[in-house]
């Protein structure tokens, strides 16, 4: 942590005049709460220039006190340079307002005074009848170190975050960008679910903690937007960030973007996906604060409950989206964004969307592309097509080290590449080599297809690890399930339930579960006297009757 506080203190010391006074000016906004007018007369429009002035800032507060501040980025003669600053700023002819008017005059400078000279500045104020606050290299590292982090990012070049906590809009934009744009876009046109937004809105007015659940593919990230959108146009003094899963401790992300008296709102995605960061955001609402945090958060169906165990104490308010009707559904695929018109393809699309938009919005997309060939196949035949038409010059599907790779990524959901003892550990599993591994996960972050962040590898969208999980491991059998189910559960019994479940209700009960039931049948009787390990395993399983009946 000194080494952070060191690092901003370099920075401040190289850093020029323009961007020295851009610093403090928004340092200044963030610190004083209450203003009535600001202007920056020393900095020029659209430009990070200074020019000739004086004050170089000054604003007035609500209680009418008018503050000049000026900047300085000398060191030598620093004391008289301060003191020819204070004798301007009390002077009528270069100010146009009487010394008697000016409430106080801030000093900012990007260097350090010893005790005698900070007194000779201080009794040069007390002599012309003046308030100074003098703001030194010390005092704004502290305070960017301690509160205003976001400088250090903005300002001076310092990555603090792990970006995982997004304006609204950037988070929508990364949304849309991953995977080459092959995610279904969160920009698209919002039909239906007006009385779920009705109910959201008046709700957010009063509570503080939302929970919107539903299948996938059924609008809940869409309508958490909307909302906040809807929200946010009438409490202008709230602030909005997403919460974008990289894998990343998220508590500095916190310090940095959330101000202890501010309010804010933020939307938790997935939270299923991302639990310890979940918990950490939960630690923060429970805080004490000045400024009030409200959490609108989105979790798939299957995994309401582990959620809802993390707030219950909270008493939060819960949406349950249904799946969206045939003509919802129609509706949807008939509208601007897409213009399906021909009725034939509008009831295939509604045939293998069942109720899940992402899927018809990923139809429509192909049916405008391949036309008549759209029309034959099943729900996976559709995935092969998608991906197979927006993976342009890129066959993953003839390279079986690539395909191997992202099937096994998109199981455990996050490879940690520094981890070379578990990597080796699931390599020899699979009969893959290190070296032909690592490439692999080299070339599919250049196709968009992986993103790399601090050594971590995964799936850059959660269609495309539902997909490659079920292509890889479940429907060609590129990789053994069997050897998948015997080698890592129950330690990974989570990411067996993110991505059996899904994939179940992706791509349906004989595609999915009817086709690994030998497998379930076999390790279940390889476990049968280990009563821990069978009850973990019946655990994962207790939601599908059909199984349990057929089958257990």
């Amino acid at each position: 942590m000194n080494g952070r506080l060191k690092l901003i203190e370099q920075q401040l010391l190289g850093i020029d005049s323009a961007a020295f006074q851009n610093l403090c000016d928004i340092y200044l906004a963030f610190r004083e709460q209450e203003f009535a007018s600001i202007n920056r007369t020393g900095s020029q429009f659209g430009k990070q220039k200074t020019i000739k002035g004086t004050p170089d800032t000054f604003f007035r507060l609500t209680d009418g006190s008018l503050r000049y501040v000026e900047f300085t980025t000398k060191a030598d003669g620093l004391v008289t340079k301060i003191k020819e600053d204070i004798d301007k700023c009390l002077d009528q002819t270069k100010t146009g307002v009487p010394a008697n008017q000016v409430h106080k005059i801030i000093i900012c400078f990007n260097s350090r005074l010893d005790v005698a000279e900070e007194t000779a500045i201080t009794q040069h104020a007390v002599s012309k009848n003046v308030r100074i606050e003098l703001i030194g290299l010390d005092w704004l590292a502290l305070e960017i170190y301690s509160k205003y982090l976001i400088l250090a990012k903005d300002i001076l070049g310092i990555p603090l975050d792990t970006g995982q906590l997004l304006p609204l809009q950037s988070f929508i934009d990364e949304y849309n960008n991953k995977a080459g744009k092959l995610s279904t876009p969160l920009d698209n046109i919002f039909l239906h679910r007006k009385t779920e937004l009705t109910d959201i809105g008046s709700t957010l007015e009063t509570n503080d903690l939302l929970i919107i659940s539903g299948f996938p593919g059924v609008g809940k990230t869409k309508l958490a937007l909307e909302a906040l959108d809807k929200f946010l146009s009438t409490n202008k003094d709230y602030s909005a960030f997403a919460v974008s899963k990289k894998d990343q401790d998220i508590s500095e992300d916190l310090k940095i973007h959330l101000q202890q008296e501010q309010n804010y709102v933020l939307l938790v995605d997935d939270a299923n996906r991302q639990l310890l960061n979940f918990k950490q955001i939960l630690g923060v609402f429970k805080e004490k604060r000045k400024g009030i945090i409200k959490l609108v958060i989105t979790v798939r169906d299957y995994a309401l409950n582990d959620v809802t165990n993390e707030c219950y104490e909270y008493d939060p308010h819960k949406t349950i989206l249904k799946k969206f009707s045939d003509a919802e559904i129609t509706e949807l695929i008939n509208s601007d964004s897409f213009e399906i018109k021909n009725p034939k393809y509008q009831k295939r699309i509604v045939e293998v969307a069942d109720g899940n938009a992402r899927l018809a919005v990923m139809a429509a997309r192909i049916a405008k592309q391949r036309q008549e060939s759209f029309l034959l196949g099943d729900v996976s035949d559709l995935y092969d097509s998608y991906f197979q038409t927006f993976i342009k010059d890129f066959d993953i599907f003839g390279d079986k080290t690539l395909i191997k790779t992202i099937g096994i990524i998109s199981f455990f959901f996050t490879i940690d590449r520094s981890n070379k003892e578990f990597i080796e550990v699931v390599l020899k599993t699979f009969d893959l080599d290190y070296h032909d591994f690592n490439e692999a996960i080299d070339e599919l972050e250049k196709r968009e297809l992986v993103e790399v962040q601090y050594n971590h590898a995964r799936v850059s969208e959660q269609v495309m690890a539902t997909y490659f999980f079920y292509k890889v491991f479940i429907k060609d059998e590129i990789l053994s399930f069997k050897t998948l189910l015997f080698t890592f559960f129950p330690v990974w019994k989570k990411r067996f339930s993110d991505t059996i479940i899904p994939s179940n209700n992706s791509f349906g009960y004989d595609n999915v579960l009817k086709k690994i039931n030998g497998t379930l049948d076999e390790y279940l009787y390889s476990i049968y006297s280990e009563e821990e390990k069978a009850l973990e395993f019946f655990s994962l399983f207790w939601f599908l009757d059909s199984i349990a009946s057929a089958n257990f």
